[in-house]
């Protein structure tokens, strides 16, 4: 085994090697582990029953204000739109709308279509 000695500038730069290697294994990691992460979860939509009672259910995440609420023949319209303002004072045109069945089922297409929407647009 033969011992290899640095000087003190190869040292550094292989400390900022290291360091920079193990930034960028951190940096990945936190992408994959986003690219698994749900925003809004199954605990922040409830069930069907809530909806079929007629009540609206809103919720905001980092600048994405949500919605969702039962609509005409058994249907749930889930929305988008930017903060800061309210669902009933946001311009129209500002909303993004997509209509789902009123089931368990729909309720969680619409909860990935809501987090999906948040990954596609800018929000803050």
């Amino acid at each position: 085994t033969e011992t290899i000695y640095l000087n003190s500038h190869q040292m550094t730069v292989f400390r900022a090697s290291i360091l920079i290697l193990f930034l960028c294994t951190i940096k990945i990691g936190v992408k994959a582990m986003s690219d698994t992460l749900d925003y809004i979860t199954k605990m922040n939509v409830y069930n069907v029953a809530y909806y079929q009672s007629g009540t609206r259910l809103t919720g905001s995440y980092k600048g994405m204000r949500y919605s969702i609420v039962k609509g005409e023949e058994n249907q749930l319209i889930a929305t988008t739109y930017p903060e800061p303002y309210s669902f009933d004072v946001t311009a129209e045109e500002l909303k993004t709308n997509k209509e789902f069945p009123l089931t368990t089922e729909g309720i969680e297409e619409a909860r990935q279509w809501l987090n999906q929407q948040y990954e596609e647009k800018e929000w803050c």
